[in-house]
């Protein structure tokens, strides 16, 4: 997210998290309230500037350059962002898109491989080998 897009947001985050409560909270019996709230928060998401996959591919490309490729992991768990992603990153079918963005700003192979998912393997491993001793 831009910083414009990250001012728009802050701006009205409140108000519309106020809106969803109160709606989940007074239909706690309509089947229909997960869609409703989806309703709410894309009607927030519409007043947003657009920020597309570019933004994301910026960021990365500053976190390796000031983390390193190890220390990076792009997860896939959508709960919690309330609709509020960059256009061409709504759910995890986009991931080649952003695949092909890192190859194409010239990352390495290693590092992409690394990013979306080699990382987390690692860590899993370290985990469960300090977990066995």
């Amino acid at each position: 997210m831009n910083r414009k897009t990250y001012d728009a947001f802050a701006a009205f985050r409140d108000q519309r998290d106020r809106e969803i409560a109160d709606m989940l909270g007074l239909d706690m019996g309509n089947s229909r309230r997960w869609e409703l709230k989806r309703a709410i928060q894309q009607r927030y998401r519409a007043q947003l500037p657009k920020t597309g996959i570019d933004a994301v591919l910026r960021m990365i490309d500053h976190a390796v350059k000031v983390a390193g490729a190890d220390h990076l992991e792009f997860g896939s768990d959508f709960d919690g962002v309330s609709g509020m992603v960059p256009v061409g990153m709504e759910d995890v079918s986009k991931y080649p898109d952003l695949v092909r963005g890192l190859i194409d700003m010239g990352s390495a192979d290693a590092d992409i491989r690394k990013i979306m998912g080699e990382n987390l393997l690692r860590v899993m491993h370290a985990t469960e080998e300090a977990a066995e001793k």
